[in-house]
């Protein structure tokens, strides 16, 4: 990390939704960011933040946030606002957004799916592909995005990749229990939800697909193996659950406890851990047969850490022969799979002295 480095002023680009008030949260009093900017929809813009926005988070909304006067989108783009911009836009308004704002020379970190599949966009778990930032240079603009994926995609990213180094993944079967606040304020229907499992959420499915195989390969070539998921909403306010079955490459003499070690001792880079948001543990494993759960697990490591549990070997093979595991997770869906990943992605470039006061 550079020595003295500054603290730097950033925005925060549709402050007031769901995401945003994470944003919000997350920088407020960060060591290495000061939130000077908040903007939002040409409806809100003009507004004193505390006015504007509907605060929904167990924490206080901080008094000098809620006295800012929200600034238009576009504005962001101008000269005089901050050089980093944390991007809670929804999708088809982030994809000019963001590129407008890379294009005024701002580092945009994004929590939008616009982007995501873009070759020259990096999307980061700092702790699992942190050598992917890299395709920040070869972004023709005199900005550059960062994204983020979809929230259960970081989950289910968290939990393959120890195994997919230590094993390689053949072939993953994964059963999603998605949280409401994954839908946004105010999100579904108590009508719909109550007494209720709802097996779809539209577009979840093809980027659990896609999403983890980006960040599981190279900078330039995607991991090489099929993720079958079948996505759903569930009445729990925040925490996304993930059952995975899993057919490992190499098995011979492999036992569980291989497998528990590989999960429980990740780490990832030395320059991550002592990232200001990043846990001490990426994974937590747990012995406990009725775990992971939503209220119990979803806030370990400030909801930064997933948490695995129930890791156990089936006991047939699959249709091809292949040993089959089976192992669930649990993640904050709005921290570690949202503003919080951003956070983390923007401190690991903050590190790599990649942002200008």
């Amino acid at each position: 990390m550079p020595e003295a480095f500054p603290q730097i002023e950033v925005a925060i680009a549709a402050s007031t939704g769901a995401v945003g008030q994470r944003f919000v949260e997350l920088l407020h009093d960060h060591p290495y960011f000061n939130v000077s900017a908040l903007a939002a929809s040409d409806r809100s813009a003009g507004k004193l933040y505390g006015e504007a926005v509907d605060w929904r988070l167990d924490s206080e909304l901080p008094q000098e946030i809620s006295g800012m006067e929200l600034m238009p989108l576009i504005e962001l783009g101008e000269p005089t606002s901050p050089n980093v911009i944390f991007s809670a836009l929804p999708s088809n308004a982030a994809d000019e957004i963001e590129v407008h704002l890379a294009a005024a020379g701002k580092a945009v970190f994004s929590n939008a799916p616009d982007h995501r599949m873009d070759e020259d966009v990096p999307l980061v778990i700092a702790e699992i592909n942190s050598d992917h930032m890299r395709l920040t240079d070869q972004q023709t603009t005199s900005g550059f995005i960062v994204a983020n994926a979809n929230c259960s995609s970081i989950m289910a990213t968290l939990m393959f990749a120890p195994l997919e180094e230590q094993f390689g993944i053949d072939e993953a079967h994964i059963f999603t229990q998605q949280a409401l606040s994954g839908a946004g304020y105010p999100g579904v229907s108590a009508m719909d939800i109550t007494d209720n499992v709802i097996p779809f959420i539209a577009g979840e499915a093809d980027k659990l697909r896609r999403e983890p195989l980006k960040m599981l390969g190279t900078a330039y070539q995607a991991a090489d193996f099929p993720i079958f998921p079948t996505v759903s909403r569930v009445n729990v306010r925040d925490g996304h659950l993930i059952v995975a079955h899993l057919s490992l490459r190499e098995t011979v003499d492999l036992e569980l406890e291989h497998i528990t070690e590989a999960l429980a001792s990740f780490r990832g880079p030395e320059e991550v851990r002592n990232l200001p948001s990043a846990p001490k543990l990426p994974i937590h494993v747990l012995s406990q047969p009725d775990r992971p759960q939503p209220r119990l697990d979803r806030d370990t490591e400030n909801g930064m850490s997933v948490s695995i549990g129930q890791i156990s070997e089936e006991p047939n093979t699959d249709r091809m022969g292949r040993r089959v595991f089976k192992l669930i997770g649990l993640g904050h869906n709005t921290l570690r799979g949202a503003a919080g990943q951003s956070v983390l992605n923007a401190e690991l470039a903050y590190a790599r002295d990649l942002l200008t006061p």
